[in-house]
């Protein structure tokens, strides 16, 4: 019985005792620091997108349009590791500012962040082709413009940043921590 208890306390499996080498603190750190920089990245494009569609609705101006082509188009997503399929309105229409015809695609700055299949239908429903709609302009370049300019509601978005910060901050602690564990002082 003595045996199996002077045994038990060099068991390395617990990895408490041998520490990390210099390469795997490095890897680690490098880890965490690639999701950072993506997770950054990600967040500054939809604040980036938010700030735009923010801007549309408080100076776009309205304009008579006529939808050419409509129908709902999909893409894949291949984020974190799995495909997703995003559904979304292509809406082509043409409108004219000052006696000088124009065309646009795009719906609003945000659509994108939604995907569903749902109101991809409904919006493409609402915007047949050969029907007239509103569009809306940006005066100081009537090439940009937008369908919807809805003020964007970003209440989700600040939740998933607290959300995944928290989340993030926790593991970052955790792995360092492990990494540069604190040394006992006698």
């Amino acid at each position: 019985m003595s045996e199996e208890h002077s045994t038990q306390g060099n068991n390395d499996e617990g990895g408490d005792d041998a520490p990390m080498s210099t390469r795997d603190k490095l890897f680690f750190l490098g880890v965490m620091t690639v999701i950072a920089l993506g997770a950054g990245f990600v967040v500054m494009s939809v604040f980036e997108d938010m700030r735009l569609q923010m801007h549309a609705h408080n100076n776009f101006v309205p304009v008579q349009a006529r939808v050419l082509e409509s129908e709902v188009k999909t893409r894949n997503s291949h984020g974190s590791g799995n495909n997703r399929v995003i559904h979304y309105p292509y809406i082509y229409y043409r409108f004219e500012v000052d006696g000088k015809g124009y065309r646009s695609r795009r719906y609003s700055y945000t659509y994108g962040l939604e995907g569903s299949k749902s109101r991809a239908q409904e919006i493409v429903a609402a915007h047949p082709p050969g029907a007239a709609v509103t569009a809306y302009y940006n005066p100081e370049n009537p090439k940009k413009a937008l369908l919807d300019i809805s003020k964007p509601d970003p209440t989700w978005f600040y939740a998933f940043m607290a959300l995944f910060g928290a989340i993030y901050l926790f593991i970052a602690g955790t792995v360092i921590r492990a990494v540069f564990p604190r040394q006992k002082t006698l």
